[in-house]
């Protein structure tokens, strides 16, 4: 595909009406179709796939989906994965792989339309210009009177929304990301202790010795609950042998529901253990992010504070995006581990987004809104570096920077600075002053969270 006029011609051959709409400059194929005004659900993403055989697919979903190949590949008896940079270029000269047409113009090329896509009036587009076809949904189907029909491989996109009016609440990630997280067999799946414990927190006549029962279902997390229950950092002079007596004297009923929510989540992912990207650290920074959020919480006006364990909960998963990348992309992250090692003074954050070209926050609150996580989570997630932000669930995610950036302090956190924005410590009713305090006394326990972050560990 030499020039945008060589697809004019294309589509003028074959008697086809469309409009090109107006170009759009340095965007995705979601910024287009929001930068156009158009919805998600009438554009075009076409995704290049190849099998066992190196047989090729263009597979074609809309753009407010994602796509399945797991699915697609069993619906086809076929073992299908992304094809290699050099056969999109080959056959696409010129296009963004992540903004492909539905067609090649070196190459007819076997291509299959998800049932997703069916049923619209019109369809978008994009070509290599960074400009928008728009064309009707029969003279898009005669284009590609040779795809397959009648299969149903994607599901709608987390954080995605009709509503152009919200693109602001968008969780953008680059294609190939998407795609290894849209193969299901690739995701970690929500652990069942993780899938009852949020049943808890949906009932509000849930019983201490339902949230009992079901932590002891779990020896890992019992232990860690009671070796917590049995720190210093919670100031229980007594003997605590049971998980009930635990809720009943040291926790209380929310925050060791919080707390569990918390702990299964986190072991459920697979990763190298040393260095400034293993587990050991990204543990230990959790585990101090959490306990600083929690110490913070409870020094806000009582009007402003958030759910008892709340605060704990979200910073202990602030900083999954990691797990999980090192999860999906083993040998990549683990190369990128070595390569901060002999450069110490490398940012772990700018390392994660310069080579996965996203964040590790955007990751997780994928992953927070695939998995059906409390809105608050996949919030607090995103929103975590935004000084700015104030709507919704506002309190956990500004915890959140600021627990960061006081741990700056310490040399521990993946925060760029350890300024403590006025507008967020005005909004959490906190004074720069006892941020200070609690960040100081939290550190006085650094041991008792270091052996806690340590049974975290896979």
């Amino acid at each position: 595909m030499r020039s945008n006029k060589s697809i004019r011609a294309t589509l003028k051959k074959h008697g086809q009406d469309f409009e090109v709409l107006p170009q759009v400059v340095d965007a995705n194929l979601i910024d287009m179709a929001n930068q156009s005004h158009v919805r998600l659900q009438n554009v075009a993403r076409s995704v290049l796939l190849t099998d066992e055989n190196k047989a090729l697919l263009l597979a074609i979903t809309p753009a407010s989906h994602c796509i399945d190949i797991a699915a697609l590949g069993r619906q086809l008896h076929r073992q299908l994965k992304p094809a290699e940079l050099r056969d999109i270029n080959q056959l696409f000269p010129g296009c963004h792989p992540d903004n492909l047409p539905p067609f090649s113009l070196l190459s007819v090329l076997p291509c299959i339309i998800d049932d997703n896509l069916a049923g619209q009036d019109q369809i978008y587009f994009p070509i290599e210009t960074m400009q928008l076809i728009r064309m009707a949904a029969d003279d898009f189907h005669d284009l590609l009177d040779h795809a397959l029909h009648g299969f149903s491989f994607s599901y709608p996109m987390p954080g995605h929304t009709d509503n152009i009016e919200h693109k602001q609440d968008l969780i953008i990630l680059p294609s190939i990301l998407e795609q290894r997280l849209s193969a299901l067999d690739a995701l970690p799946s929500i652990p069942e202790t993780t899938r009852q414990l949020l049943r808890l927190l949906n009932n509000d006549h849930a019983k201490v010795t339902e949230l009992a029962c079901i932590i002891e279902q779990d020896p890992m997390l019992s232990a860690q609950m009671l070796k917590q229950a049995r720190s210093s950092l919670y100031g229980y002079g007594g003997n605590i042998e049971t998980i009930q007596n635990a809720i009943l004297q040291v926790f209380g009923y929310e925050t060791a529901l919080h707390m569990a929510i918390g702990l299964s989540t986190a072991k459920s992912f697979k990763g190298a253990r040393r260095g400034q990207l293993g587990q050991k650290n990204i543990y230990r920074n959790a585990v101090l992010v959490s306990a600083l959020c929690e110490a913070l919480a409870k020094k806000m006006p009582i009007s402003k504070r958030p759910t008892k364990g709340s605060a704990q909960l979200t910073g202990l998963l602030h900083n999954l995006g990691y797990l999980l990348l090192a999860h999906l992309f083993s040998d990549e992250y683990q190369n990128l581990n070595k390569q901060i090692a002999e450069n110490s003074d490398s940012s772990i954050w700018d390392a994660i987004k310069l080579r996965f070209d996203t964040t590790p926050e955007s990751v997780a609150a994928w992953l927070m809104e695939f998995w059906q996580m409390p809105e608050a989570l996949f919030v607090s997630q995103r929103e975590q570096r935004n000084p700015e932000y104030k709507r919704k669930h506002a309190v956990p995610a500004n915890l959140i920077l600021l627990s960061n950036r006081l741990l700056n302090n310490y040399g521990f956190g993946d925060a760029c600075t350890n300024e403590l924005p006025p507008v967020v410590l005005e909004r959490l009713g906190i004074n720069e002053a006892t941020a200070l305090a609690c960040a100081e006394k939290i550190m006085d326990k650094q041991t008792d969270l270091e052996h806690i972050a340590e049974q975290l560990v896979a």
